[in-house]
């Protein structure tokens, strides 16, 4: 499956159809006659040693992709078919682009791969993303996730521990310390915290901030302070009108 997120619907026009559909057809009807490279390629089609060579780094890509199961089981698995996806793309493109030749040559070149590789992470990759995170959610706990990190970047922690979790919103309070252990590993997978040393006499876990995350989302955190603070006096507003 490669989902592709549509924008909405807006008001159609009622316009005569362009020559587009009319190749499109022809083209489709071209490719259903298509036959195999021959006897002499043995019927398959090979990549040439510089096609072989994009095959390779993007083979390198999707591993380094699909590491992402720690955050997006879905999404890392649909990673893992990438390299797969991308031979057929390579095969429907060579195949595309010999539509009106006599023969289908066996060699898919360089050019046609880099194509295939470009609509893959070009539109592919972000359609999947964005539905993997927008419409199935990254993770069970991806909203919470996102709680803790803006919690971090509100209040520019240095060293955060399950101590923090309790002093935030309600979501973060709820959290045991396992679960919120498991959050802050999240987040030193994405490179926002490094493990610490914990003081004398202590076993509680407790992480270092990266401080390029500060610098790289300062005004995210200076509007996620500035939200809060109108929470609590809206909420505070209403809970005197109350009284």
């Amino acid at each position: 499956m490669l989902p592709v997120l549509l924008k909405p619907a807006v008001l159609g026009k009622d316009e005569p159809q362009d020559d587009s559909v009319r190749d499109y057809d022809s083209l489709v009807n071209r490719l259903w006659m298509m036959s195999p490279p021959g006897a002499a390629a043995d019927d398959v089609l090979r990549f040439s040693d510089e096609a072989q060579l994009i095959r390779r780094d993007l083979e390198a890509r999707h591993l380094e992709m699909a590491g992402t199961e720690v955050i997006s089981p879905k999404l890392a698995s649909h990673f893992g078919k990438y390299d797969g996806i991308f031979a057929r793309l390579c095969v429907l493109w060579h195949c595309v682009e010999y539509a009106e030749a006599p023969t289908l040559p066996a060699t898919i070149h360089s050019d046609t791969a880099e194509r295939a590789a470009e609509f893959l992470h070009g539109y592919i990759v972000p359609n999947a993303i964005a539905f993997y995170t927008s419409v199935l959610g990254l993770s069970d706990d991806h909203e919470t996730l996102i709680e803790l990190a803006s919690y971090i970047l509100a209040h520019r922690l240095e060293v955060v521990q399950h101590r923090d979790t309790q002093r935030a919103s309600t979501t973060l309070k709820a959290l045991t310390a396992e679960q919120s252990r498991k959050l802050f590993e999240k987040l030193e997978s994405f490179g926002w915290l490094e493990p610490a040393l914990p003081p004398p006499n202590s076993t509680t876990p407790r992480w270092q901030v990266n401080p390029a995350v500060h610098d790289l989302f300062a005004d995210r955190g200076r509007k996620e302070k500035e939200r809060r603070e109108k929470a609590r006096s809206a909420l505070a507003s209403v809970l005197g009108q109350a009284a």
